[in-house]
């Protein structure tokens, strides 16, 4: 791995792959650099190939016919063989790794078209964090085999995101794949029997556990409204899975149930890349969780890089809490040494944080308190995750709430009425995903200052219909003059 003096970039050369991994196709101008000063009629260099130790297996007329057939066109050469033929016939490596059009590992069908050196640039860093906080590395059934990656997250944004990242990278869209996880939680005695996708009548594949119901569905976009009927010994309910205003994918239904989205990219060759290079384990449980680390040297990253860093960690595991007179931002992880070395990342930019263990917890939480700090992140990244975004805001102007004249808190929920006016309480809870008792003593506190008008409260033989909630002419004043902390992507 080369580094400059600047710290600014990072960059993978050919010969920072693993050897006996790693094979590479080369365009024809750099087979003739390489075939230029070599003797291939005799059998003195295949001798000498078969020293390699990707060739330490392979009989000397396996090592020649190879080498005819497929390594002379410049297809799936071992990195090894190029570094000693470079090295024996005075060739520059690093002149022929420009010349490298796409790099494979020993059993891969899909390659990874890039060019060397590999730059490892903010969208490098914004997938390798993704994998390590939120997703895993695909194990295949052999040892030390890896079949692609995982991402799974609620937020559509960032799922989106890191695919458009993968697809900078050159990754081909038959890589990709998508899965709806749907979690379900019947009581003991609610055993099912069937699970049916409404809309086609499709019965779904379902594992049930104690407590829990999973099923997965493979999904071709990411406009999701699904609706399936859970059957019973005795009786049936349904359950409504969609993505909600904050691009959230949300359920409803009578059991307590949840869902999510799993990207999955099958490309052995990229997914051996960020293993190695970012050193990620294979797969998920104890020896992922508890042992990930950032090997990186952060003293030697670009200020970019560190902030898209902390923005994809936040994005994927952070957890604003606003509750109590309690306010900051905490990340809970099973990898204490990830945590610090996020702490330092922090610190770079001046944020303080702190790091415990609660109740001797087997997880470890890193948490970002005081208000200068939390105004800090907010001003240094702009969430990938609108709704975190909002609670951030929502906390900082919490400070504000018991203080005259509260301009941040009253630009803020102003602007969230004018944004959906006309509105209720209950649906501008949904809308922005906002807690309906804040919103209550928000809007009683704006409508006694004559902030906001309202309208519309009738009885109506049922019941009284909501209050209709508006700006007034005083409140789209105070919104146009008075200061606030923003809410933007």
């Amino acid at each position: 791995m080369t580094k400059n003096s600047h710290f600014t970039t990072l960059t993978i050369n050919v010969n920072d792959l693993s050897k006996d991994k790693f094979f590479v196709s080369v365009n024809e101008n750099g087979i003739r650099k390489l075939l230029k000063n070599l003797d291939l009629k005799g059998i003195k260099l295949y001798l000498e190939l078969s020293k390699c130790p990707s060739q330490k297996n392979n009989k000397v007329l396996s090592i020649k016919r190879t080498f005819l057939n497929n390594w002379k066109k410049g297809k799936r050469i071992p990195i090894d063989v190029i570094e000693f033929i470079c090295k024996n016939f005075n060739i520059n490596t690093f002149d022929i790794q420009k010349e490298i059009i796409e790099i494979y590992t020993k059993s891969s069908k899909n390659s990874w078209k890039t060019n060397f050196p590999i730059v490892l640039n903010k969208d490098f860093f914004i997938i390798s964090e993704a994998i390590r906080t939120e997703g895993c590395i695909i194990k295949g059934k052999v040892k030390d085999k890896i079949q692609g990656l995982a991402i799974s997250n609620k937020d559509i944004f960032l799922i989106k995101l890191i695919e458009s990242k993968i697809k900078n990278l050159e990754i081909s869209d038959k890589c990709f794949s998508k899965l709806l996880n749907v979690y379900a939680y019947p009581n003991k005695e609610q055993r099912i029997i069937r699970v049916l996708e409404n809309s086609t009548n499709k019965e779904i594949h379902f594992k049930q556990t104690k407590d829990r119901l999973v099923f997965l569905e493979q999904i071709k976009g990411y406009n999701i409204n699904k609706s399936y009927t859970l059957h019973f010994k005795e009786g049936k309910t349904k359950l409504k899975v969609r993505v909600n205003e904050n691009n959230i994918v949300t359920t409803n239904s009578d059991l307590h149930s949840t869902a999510y989205i799993t990207l999955q990219i099958y490309n052995q060759v990229f997914a051996r890349f960020f293993s190695e290079i970012f050193s990620i384990p294979f797969g998920i449980g104890s020896k992922k969780t508890f042992t990930i680390d950032f090997l990186f040297d952060i003293n030697r990253l670009s200020k970019d890089i560190l902030k898209e860093i902390i923005n994809i960690v936040i994005s994927c595991e952070g957890c604003i809490v606003n509750y109590k007179g309690t306010r900051s931002m905490r990340i809970k992880m099973g990898s204490i040494n990830y945590l610090k070395k996020f702490q330092q990342i922090l610190s770079i930019f001046k944020i303080e944080s702190r790091i415990y263990n609660k109740n001797k917890e087997r997880l470890y939480i890193l948490e970002i308190f005081r208000k200068n700090n939390l105004i800090k992140i907010n001003n240094l990244i702009d969430f990938y995750v609108k709704y975190k975004k909002i609670q951030l805001v929502e906390a900082l102007n919490s400070y504000n709430l018991n203080r005259i004249p509260h301009y941040e808190a009253s630009k803020f929920y102003l602007s969230l009425i004018r944004k959906h006016e006309p509105t209720t309480i209950k649906e501008l809870s949904k809308k922005t995903n906002t807690k309906y008792e804040t919103l209550v003593g928000q809007l009683i506190r704006l409508d006694k200052k004559g902030l906001v008008e309202k309208e519309g409260k009738v009885f109506n033989g049922k019941g009284t219909t909501p209050w209709i909630y508006r700006l007034s002419k005083k409140g789209v004043k105070c919104l146009e003059n008075q200061k606030y902390i923003p809410l933007h992507r």
